[in-house]
């Protein structure tokens, strides 16, 4: 285990959440019924923002240098933000958090924030500490890591590399307790996965994928048969999904000049626009009902 410190500023107000810094980024809670926004924070270079599991605080990055960043943590309760200063470096890559735990899993080690060196670590942003989740060495470059919400298995977007390059993204469920890799997606069904999203009961998980519309769509693979279908082809793209608390839906932004966020309703599979802007997956508050995001770059 690595010892992580953490530094404290304290918060100018809940609408900033302590980030009173200039930038052009702003990290916003949107209402899914009323699309309002509320903006919680501002600061150059915000990315990838991820709701812990019991709403009370958010992880996101503060990009330093190209595809590097610092590991930041903005407390909603106590209108502050922290930074987990860490002995790795933290890539640009999605976060996410173990569920009912203060565990936060992120890609990093590389000091380009890329490459053969990524890997993904497991730490604690209360206790400060760091535990490493896959060894460096493997056959794959790591483009993405996301647990399971029992914590057991480990979701991971892969490039298995050959002596003359790599194959493209693929989908792939590594279990924790046996070691045991499975292969869910990716080149011959659909190409060029982008991001993914593990269903709240552990069984399914929807990702993104350009192969078959370069705009993006959205697709859904079943854990235990290997199944995939499709939920959204063609038109105008989606990507960056996020599966909703209560599993009913999964909210999605739509790329383009002026992105915007959306929610598919998986009962009736209709689409409703929440609202404009997203620059980066969306992450859902535990009451379902909130939507937070990262706008601008």
């Amino acid at each position: 285990m690595l010892a992580v410190s953490v530094g404290t500023t304290q918060g100018a107000g809940a609408r900033t959440c302590g980030e009173t810094r200039r930038g052009s980024s702003a990290l916003v809670s949107v209402d899914v019924a009323t699309g309002a926004v509320r903006q919680l924070l501002r600061g150059p270079g915000l990315r990838r923002a991820s709701v812990s599991p019991d709403g009370r605080e958010i992880a996101y990055l503060s990009q330093t240098r190209r595809l590097v960043g610092q590991l930041r943590i903005c407390d909603l309760t106590r209108r502050s933000t922290r930074t987990l200063r860490l002995p790795v470096p933290v890539g640009d890559f999605p976060l996410s958090w173990q569920a009912s735990t203060a565990n936060l899993v992120f890609l990093g080690g590389d000091v380009l924030g890329y490459g053969a060196d990524q890997r993904p670590f497991l730490v604690d942003v209360h206790d400060a500490h760091l535990h490493q989740l896959g060894g460096s060495g493997t056959p794959w470059y790591w483009d993405g890591a996301q647990l399971s919400p029992d914590g057991t298995r480990l979701a991971l977007l892969l490039e298995w590399k050959y002596p003359d390059g790599h194959e493209p993204e693929q989908l792939a469920v590594y279990d924790r307790a046996t070691g045991r890799m499975v292969r869910l997606a990716g080149s011959s069904q659909v190409s060029e996965i982008t991001s993914f999203t593990w269903s709240p009961d552990g069984r399914q998980i929807a990702f993104s994928a350009a192969g078959g519309n370069p705009r993006g769509a959205l697709y859904v693979v079943d854990v235990a048969t290997r199944r995939v279908r499709p939920l959204l082809l063609g038109g105008p793209g989606a990507r960056d999904p996020a599966w909703s608390p209560d599993g009913r839906s999964i909210a999605f932004v739509r790329p383009g000049r002026r992105p915007s966020l959306w929610v598919l309703d998986l009962r009736t599979m209709r689409r409703r626009r929440v609202a404009s802007g997203g620059s980066g997956a969306p992450s859902w508050l535990p009451d379902g009902r909130t939507l937070v995001l990262v706008r601008g770059t």
